[in-house]
């Protein structure tokens, strides 16, 4: 399952924008500054340096060739070593990476470095045209973060000078506050440290962690080493989603949008995402920890009122109960459940320590519900969830 979800995915590398999406974005946030051929280019010029892009890495560069090679028409003669050919000299202009020049000559040399920006767009945007009219393949690669930011340096260049302004920081700040502020969902502006601080880095919900330790162990280890990559100590998406979906936690309120949100805000960043990439595409052992208070926090587990009010001795016997019910018992719940938390104001409806309690009580009460799996111990054995995970498939191959 997991190996599946991964390729229906399109890989376990996530951390990536591909083109269509790429341009996509460029139409919301570009509007009418950019033509799609400037668009193109930009992308080109970013991913230029991956080798399954070998025909497109050659046109782009060739028309930074060409470009590095253009004489730069100023208003006033460069100075301090910004020189007509664009390509060297003590400004810091010399490198394919060069978006300003740094040291002296104030707006003369911004305006030499930004004109000859927009010059490397131009360029590369004839080179595609040219490798678009003699029919080369579409365009392939994908973005990772610094390529991202890279791209919207260049289109901001393309979008905004010489036109409203002559310095590439101005430019990068329009595209920025007056364009793409406006498309960002709420989702986009969380602070994942607000979060921490607030809820997870607490003594209760540490003590609940180090009560559950070996079951959460046996839970990450089966679940990560089940994957394409088949490593125990790092979890990727896929994995985790799989997770989530072998125990039935998405319904209609938390589907799996919200369950790649918990991966992707507990998630620890780094500082080379090209070197590190096996940390920046998947969550620790201790991140999992935070990923499953982030589900605690946002799904609507039974509350203890709940779980004493049907009469069950714990949330998972009440959570199977509910989930093995007809489906309008379940939509009731969920409904009653949320008209609770907007009368109250608390759409969780407890702690954070007994919401992560509850989940955990979820997840082993499943695992043990298997007939194999009625082990006398208090915690979870590795076994027992590989165990439950080739019984639900069995029952899901079989629906």
């Amino acid at each position: 399952m997991t190996a599946a979800l991964a390729k229906a995915m399109g890989g376990e590398d996530h951390q990536r924008i591909r083109f269509p999406a790429f341009q996509q974005l460029c139409k919301d946030i570009t509007g009418d500054g950019c033509t799609s051929e400037m668009v193109e280019a930009a992308f080109v010029w970013a991913t230029r340096e991956q080798a399954i892009e070998a025909p497109v890495d050659g046109a782009a560069r060739a028309a930074m060739n060409v470009a590095k090679n253009m004489t730069i028409s100023t208003d006033k003669p460069a100075t301090d070593g910004v020189k007509g050919g664009g390509g060297g000299g003590g400004g810091g202009g010399g490198g394919d990476d060069s978006f300003s020049d740094s040291g002296k000559g104030g707006n003369e040399k911004g305006s030499a470095s930004a004109e000859r920006e927009r010059a490397l767009v131009v360029a590369q945007a004839s080179a595609s045209l040219k490798r678009r009219a003699s029919g080369e393949k579409s365009m392939s690669g994908a973005l990772c973060r610094y390529q991202f930011l890279q791209t919207l340096i260049k289109l901001a260049v393309a979008r905004s000078i010489p036109l409203e302004t002559d310095d590439v920081s101005d430019a990068v700040e329009k595209l920025m506050s007056e364009r793409m502020a406006r498309f960002l969902p709420a989702d986009a502006k969380i602070d994942p440290n607000a979060f921490r601080d607030d809820k997870l880095y607490t003594l209760e919900v540490e003590g609940v962690l180090r009560t559950h330790l070996r079951s959460l162990h046996a839970l990450f280890e089966a679940f990560a080493g089940a994957g394409p990559a088949g490593r125990a100590d790092l979890m990727s998406l896929p994995e985790w989603l799989s997770l989530l979906w072998h125990y039935d936690l998405f319904d209609d309120d938390f589907t799996p949008k919200e369950g790649t949100l918990a991966f992707q805000w507990s998630m620890t960043r780094v500082v080379d995402e090209s070197k590190a990439r096996p940390r920046l595409l998947n969550i620790s052992l201790i991140d999992f920890f935070e990923a499953l208070l982030r589900v605690a926090w946002r799904k609507r587990l039974p509350t203890p009122d709940m779980v004493r009010k049907a009469g069950k001795r714990n949330a998972g016997d009440y959570y199977l109960q509910l989930r093995s019910s007809p489906p309008d018992v379940y939509n009731s719940y969920l409904d009653a459940h949320t008209r609770a938390g907007l009368l109250s104001g608390d759409p969780v409806g407890m702690p954070a320590h007994v919401a992560v309690e509850t989940l955990i009580s979820v997840l082993v009460t499943s695992t043990r519900a298997v007939e194999s799996n009625a082990s006398g111990t208090a915690d979870l054995m590795d076994e027992e969830v590989r165990s439950y995970m080739e019984e639900f498939e069995k029952k899901a191959a079989s629906r």
